[in-house]
Order: C-alpha cells, then sequence, then structure tokens
C-alpha cells in the first residue's frame, strides 16, 4: 500500500519535471531522454492512484508526444489515457484542453488500427469543438480531416468523402481556402478520388491544386510539376489528348530544367507523352519520346527493369504500326532474351514474376510455341494468387491469354470457360457496377461468341 506522503512526492517530481520541459528542446538529448524515462517510471508507479495536479497531466501528455515520435504507440496510449483523466477531473469534461487531449489519442488509436474507437472519439471532438469553437475554426475543421482519414485507414470511401468534402466546404466559408490545412484536405480528397478512379470529379479538384501550387510555389517546382503530371494523367485517362499532351510536354521540359535530362522523372515524363501519341497514333512523334525515356530507364534501371520493358515493348508496338518488320523482329528478339533471362531469374515480387511470364508467353504464342506458353502462362496464375496483395487485373489477363491458346488448339470448350472466369474475376474486383467494366464485358462476351461460331 503506497503511503499519501508518496503520492505527494511523485506528484511534486512531476511538477518540477513539467517546469523543465519546455527547456528540453532536442528529443535526443540526454536530458530529454533522461526527462521521459522518468515519467514512464512515475507513471507506472502511479497507476493505481488518483493524481491530483494539472503539473501531472501536462507531463503525460508531453511524454506521449516524444512517445508518438518514436512510434511507441501502446505506451503513448496509455499516458494519454491518463492525462485525459486528469484534465476532465480538474476541468471538465468537453473543455478544450481536455479535447486536445482526446483529438490526440483518437490519433494514436487509429495508429494501432483501433478505427471504431477513433472514430467514437473524433465525433465527440467535432461535437465539442462546433460547440465551443465554432463550425469554421480551424480546429474544428481539423478534426473532420482526420475523421476522414480514419475512414480512408478503414477502407470506408464514401464517409471519407463525405468529411473532406465538408471539411473543405468549412475552409471556403471561412475563406480559408488556401490554407496549409485546406491543400493538405484537397490532396487527400484527390488521391481518394484518384484510388477510386473516378476522374471527373478529380479533374477540377487538380486543376485548383495544380494553380495554387503554381501561383505559391512556381510553375516549376517539383511540386507543382507533379500536380500538372497528375492532372495530365486524368485528362489522358478522360482521352482529352490534346490537353494531356500539352501538360505532359510542359512536364517533361520542367523535369528536365529542375533535375536533368538523364533523372528519371524526365524519363517517366517523356514515357507518359509517348503513350499520349500512341493513343492518337502519332507513331513517328511518339518514337523519339519513346527512345529518349528508354535510354535513361537502361542507365538509371537496367534492362530487367520493368519500366525498361515496357517502354522496349512499345517501341516494338511502333514498329509493327510502322511498318518497319526488320526493325519489329529484332526487338522482338531482345524482347524476348530480356523476358526469358527475367524469368530465368526470378528474383522480382511475385506480381513483378507474374507480368514477366505472361509477357514472355505473350511472346511464344506469337512465335506458335504454345505448349511453353501454356505452362508459363500456368505459373503466372499461380504466382498471382499468391501474392501478397492478389491483382485480379493481371489474374483474368492470364486466363484470357490462356483462353485464346485454347482456341488455336481448337480447345474452345475450356477457352469459353477460362474467358468467363476471367470476366467474373474482374467483376469481382471492380464490383459488378464498375463504368470500366461494362466495355470489358462486352469484348469479353463478343471474343466468347465468336469461339461459338
Amino acid at each position: 500500500m503506497h503511503t499519501p506522503e508518496t503520492a505527494e512526492a511523485v506528484e511534486l517530481v512531476l511538477h518540477e519535471l513539467a517546469q523543465a520541459i519546455p527547456s528540453l528542446t532536442d528529443p535526443a538529448s540526454e536530458h530529454t531522454m533522461h526527462a521521459l524515462a522518468r515519467i514512464l517510471q512515475l507513471e507506472q508507479i502511479s497507476q493505481d492512484w488518483t493524481l491530483t495536479t494539472l503539473e501531472a497531466a501536462d507531463s503525460f501528455t508531453w511524454a506521449a508526444a516524444q512517445l508518438n515520435k518514436q512510434r511507441r504507440y501502446p505506451e503513448a496510449e496509455r499516458l494519454w489515457w491518463r492525462a485525459l483523466a486528469i484534465q476532465e477531473r480538474l476541468l471538465g469534461p468537453g473543455t478544450p484542453g481536455v479535447v486536445a487531449t482526446m483529438h490526440e489519442l483518437a490519433l494514436v488509436k487509429a495508429r494501432l488500427g483501433n478505427y471504431g474507437e477513433a472514430e467514437h472519439l473524433l465525433h465527440s471532438i467535432i461535437a465539442a469543438r462546433t460547440r465551443n469553437l465554432g463550425p469554421l475554426h480551424a480546429e474544428t475543421i481539423l478534426s473532420l480531416y482526420d475523421l476522414g482519414s480514419v475512414y480512408v485507414q478503414q477502407g470506408n470511401a464514401r464517409a471519407a468523402e463525405a468529411s473532406y468534402q465538408k471539411a473543405l466546404q468549412l475552409c471556403e466559408r471561412a475563406q480559408q481556402l488556401e490554407s496549409p490545412l485546406a491543400v493538405a484536405i484537397q490532396a487527400d480528397l484527390l488521391a481518394l478520388f484518384m484510388a477510386q478512379e473516378q476522374w471527373e470529379q478529380a479533374q477540377p479538384l487538380l486543376e485548383r491544386v495544380s494553380a495554387f501550387h503554381e501561383r505559391v510555389l512556381g510553375p516549376e517546382h517539383p511540386e507543382t510539376l507533379k500536380y500538372l503530371q497528375l492532372q495530365a494523367a486524368v485528362s489522358s485517362a478522360r482521352e482529352q489528348w490534346v490537353q494531356a499532351q500539352r501538360l505532359f510536354q510542359r512536364v517533361s521540359q520542367g523535369y528536365e530544367r529542375a533535375f536533368g535530362p538523364q533523372h528519371l522523372e524526365t524519363a517517366r515524363a517523356l514515357h507518359q507523352l509517348a503513350m499520349v501519341s500512341m493513343a492518337r497514333e502519332s507513331w513517328a512523334e511518339a518514337e523519339p519520346h519513346l527512345r529518349r525515356a528508354l535510354a535513361i530507364y537502361e542507365q538509371a534501371r537496367g534492362q530487367t527493369h520493368p519500366d525498361y520493358l515496357e517502354c522496349l515493348e512499345q517501341l516494338f508496338t511502333l514498329a509493327v504500326q510502322q511498318g518497319q518488320s526488320e526493325q519489329a523482329e529484332t526487338l522482338a528478339e531482345q524482347i524476348q532474351q530480356l523476358r526469358e533471362a527475367q524469368v530465368a531469374r526470378m528474383d522480382a515480387s511475385e506480381a513483378e514474376s507474374a507480368v514477366s511470364l505472361n509477357g514472355l508467353a505473350g511472346i511464344y504464342v506469337g512465335q506458335g510455341r504454345s505448349v511453353e506458353a501454356e505452362q508459363l502462362l500456368l505459373r503466372a496464375m499461380d504466382l498471382s494468387r499468391r501474392a501478397p496483395t492478389p491483382d485480379a487485373s493481371a489474374l483474368a489477363t492470364h486466363l484470357s491469354t490462356l483462353a485464346l491458346i485454347y482456341a488455336r488448339q481448337g480447345r474452345l470448350d475450356e477457352a469459353q470457360g477460362l474467358l468467363w472466369r476471367a470476366l467474373a474475376t474482374l467483376e469481382e474486383y471492380l464490383g459488378p457496377e464498375h463504368p470500366d467494366l461494362q466495355a470489358v464485358r462486352a469484348g469479353y462476351q463478343e471474343l466468347i461468341a465468336s469461339l461459338k461460331r
């Protein structure tokens, strides 16, 4: 049994530590580490006691913040709880200091994966801050933003979007659309739209974010170029080729000036620019961009990297489209050798290895080597299923390619079955109402009908 004198002694030491905290500015200093260790020790000693001073709560919140920086989240959570209990008793529930501690506790619970508890706390925090500070206060909006982030972590995109949109509307009403918080909300809302391929919603938001970065940071700042590149990608996804081409040209030139002509960011922008030209069937226009990107990829990544191989395969497509049969044959041989080397090595991830197997299988199909192609595709499907995050789109591609092999062999029933499996895989992955699925479904059904004929 601890005596009252011992409890008083603990509170006295916590009071002294709270007085010293403002001077502990270096988290790695010996004094800071000693203070943190001492507070943790005192918190353990006093676990069964009711502490009665705000200085004890201040010491616990400071220590919890230090533990957060060190990613020691379970210990941080315990100290936030201890601080919250003291503050609620001395200050009263819903007061600003109490709500601030609740907010930190909610964030650490989210980091620990306790999303339901984090969500419950954030709803209480939003209500308290709306009541105490008003709906347009930055702290109220921050709480809404953090609630959206918790929904994202849970995979609840609809609820996340609603929270982000409400937070953004409040920023607009507060005339704070260019505040750091508003920019962060727009960036996360944009990431949400991009992840769901909601291009129509993403585009106007991207234009606004790009314009903001251009105005604040300058037209060729890397952050500005990053958002312009995303804007170009969305324009490309919406088949707005003229705008996409203009933006990718600007981005590639900007990266070249910012980072140099041999930088990977320059290569990626040139590659994307070439893809737009190919989509417009401007084959001659695409070729120099692809060749420049290929040279940078080779120097920076080597010939077996997926970026290099993808670029090489697109050069092969260009050669075929332009009727350059000799060049196409040379490229095909080079691609085959690289794919075979990649498959033989198999030092990539399951997903990357499956892509390599599928690429080599496609080459073998073109050469009439159906038996070898079939074996490669069966291996690719196995790898796709065993990947930490199974790639349904890749699996559907493997199934479709294998179906074409079976069709050539006259195994029509098996080919039809594989095509139906590929379609079912995509429907399960994308959802039956996904906007891209209608065109894919029509293509698959046409293939199946052609096999029946």
